[in-house]
């Protein structure tokens, strides 16, 4: 699902390259939706979206240093993640 969302990366990059750090940022976490709903929790839906948010923030306060700042959010987002991962109460079915 994510990896064809290179059809957009791709004409981003030639012909509005500023746009690509935003595109790839949002598109390439997608998959976080799939992934909360295979484990039966909102940590995926909670990563996707407030990571989405935070990119798109970060790519307009930031438009000198868009890379970087959009790479600060995802990790911060992932961190997130990791600790509502380990800390989220297992269900064995």
């Amino acid at each position: 699902m994510v990896n064809l969302l290179w059809v957009v990366h791709i004409p981003l990059l030639l012909n509005i390259p500023e746009f690509v750090p935003l595109s790839l940022g949002v598109g390439l976490g997608l998959h976080w939706v799939v992934y909360s709903w295979i484990v039966n929790h909102p940590v995926g839906l909670i990563h996707a979206v407030l990571r989405s948010i935070l990119i798109v923030a970060a790519w307009y306060f930031f438009p000198n240093s868009s890379i970087s700042a959009i790479s600060c959010v995802i990790v911060l987002t992932y961190l997130i993640s990791i600790y509502q991962m380990l800390t989220r109460d297992i269900i064995s079915t």
